[in-house]
């Protein structure tokens, strides 16, 4: 029979277990939280593979809105490559690769997303706003010879107005807006998961998804439907994309099949390891960073495009962009870079992963092809104006520099990682809280007291309240009983 004084010693001990490990769990916490403050390397975006001018314009904007760089670089160079569009590609090996990126900016609310997003585009939008007074002034003129024509004569046929921002569309009128803009367009949405979700519309007549599958490389798309006489066919469809989203929407991207077929891979993501909402400051930028930034998407804009314009209302657009093939230093580069992507996927054993890794050969060179006519542009846009711009032989003389290759692999070892988050906060549970909640969560113990959970929030400082309710999320915790928990993951 054990005596009373066993007993209470045993509880005793016990008790002073259960104290040391608790104490145990919050030194280690603290060690935890004091190595990702100090020691913890943050992969960031390489701003300085940009043009002096042009990173001292995102400087600008940073320093005033408390944006991420990396949100206005990847919506710089994903507007720079819709302006280039079907003018000029990179050619490795006898491939062509188009200047065409789907990005998507990756934040908490309240970050600036859809602002930074009409900074970069505003350009854009000042050359839609000419063309349509242009198409005004020529739907004026048909208007006119249609009636001098009269009801007995030929009428002639409507001129059709050309776009190059797309907001709310199907994917017929994104046929119908290439068939009258050939070199490209950009499609942006706010949220850019309203552009996933829109996939798949005509399930009885087409997969949109495979639309966009197809258009990331600028291939041959054709569309069929029962009111037209004839499929609308598109040459080498070109249509970028930018938007914004937020973490935990990360979900939609992978919806269906989007992690296998590829759709996920062709997507570059700013994601920003940590961020916070700036306090309100009276800054301004100096309205010189949006001149200068208009005159370098018209001087991209100014590249001359090779197309040949349909014979009838029958016919489609015909396009040959121009090839730029690397230099010899740039190929060198390429090829190491190429060799190191080949050695990751195949030491992964992760098919989505791989999928993700393979696709890096070609965002490199995109990336390349961008940088090289950004430096271009900020070479030539106080004069491009005043000349007679550039022509096809110059362009055809262009090689990719070994300088714009070296800043494209920084830049892809920066979407390489935002892309790899991506696929893991998708795999995992535990990679869709803050960072400071997954090192609270990672430290905690398998089973665990309520208190443990509290007073270690209280070194990550993670209020009380909120750690509740995540012991409440039945996909992180399991309660055993009452004032128990048990991990779901060992995250």
């Amino acid at each position: 029979m054990t005596k009373p004084l066993d007993s209470l010693n045993s509880l005793d001990q016990q008790l002073k277990d259960k104290r040391n490990e608790r104490e145990n769990n919050i030194t280690r916490m603290k060690a935890a939280l004091k190595a990702s403050a100090g020691g913890h390397v943050t992969t960031s975006f390489p701003l300085d593979v940009f043009p002096a001018k042009l990173k001292e314009m995102v400087d600008a904007y940073c320093w005033t809105f408390g944006s991420d760089p990396g949100h206005y670089g990847l919506g710089i160079l994903t507007v720079a490559g819709a302006v280039i569009g079907n003018a000029a590609w990179v050619e490795e090996r006898g491939t062509g690769h188009p200047p065409l990126i789907y990005g998507v900016i990756v934040d908490q609310p309240g970050r600036g997303k859809t602002p930074i997003i009409r900074t970069i585009l505003r350009p854009l939008i000042d050359i839609e706003r000419e063309m349509r007074e242009q198409h005004a002034q020529a739907l004026r003129e048909w208007k006119k010879q249609a009636q001098e024509a009269g009801k007995d004569g030929e009428h002639p046929t409507p001129p059709s107005g050309k776009e190059l921002v797309l907001y709310d569309f199907t994917l017929e009128s994104v046929y119908r807006v290439l068939q009258a803009s050939p070199r490209g367009v950009i499609v942006t949405r706010d949220e850019v998961a309203g552009w996933v979700n829109s996939m798949n519309q005509y399930k009885q007549k087409g997969s949109e998804e495979q639309f966009w599958l197809e258009n990331y490389n600028s291939g041959m798309v054709k569309i069929n439907r029962q009111k037209t006489e004839r499929p609308l066919m598109v040459y080498n469809s070109f249509v970028a994309v930018i938007g914004g989203t937020q973490p935990k929407i990360l979900e939609k991207f992978v919806e269906g099949d989007k992690a296998h077929n590829g759709f996920l891979a062709r997507m570059l993501w700013s994601y920003p390891d940590t961020t916070t909402k700036q306090n309100y400051n009276n800054r301004k930028v100096d309205g010189s960073y949006r001149e200068f930034w208009s005159k370098m998407i018209k001087a991209l804009y100014a590249l001359p495009c090779r197309q040949t314009a349909p014979a009838d209302e029958f016919d489609e657009w015909r396009l040959d962009p121009v090839m730029i093939p690397l230099s010899s230093g740039a190929e060198r580069l390429y090829q190491d870079y190429y060799n190191a992507i080949a050695e990751s996927v195949n030491n992964s054993d992760d098919e989505v992963e791989q999928s993700v890794l393979t696709k890096y050969d070609s965002h490199v060179l995109r990336l390349a092809g961008i940088l090289h006519f950004l430096n271009w542009a900020e070479r030539t846009h106080d004069s491009w104006i005043d000349s007679a711009g550039i022509t096809i032989d110059e362009l055809e003389s262009m090689r990719i520099s070994e300088e714009a290759m070296q800043g494209a692999i920084r830049l892809a070892k920066y979407f390489r990682h935002t892309s790899l988050k991506v696929v893991g906060r998708i795999s995992s549970p535990i990679d869709t809280l803050p960072e400071i909640q997954k090192l609270w969560y990672s430290n905690l113990p398998e089973e665990f007291e309520r208190s443990v959970a509290v007073d270690m929030g209280e070194v990550a400082k993670i209020s009380p309240r909120t750690v509740s309710r995540l012991l409440q999320n039945p996909v992180l915790f399991k309660r055993q009983r009452q004032g128990v928990y048990w991990k779901n993951h060992l995250g």
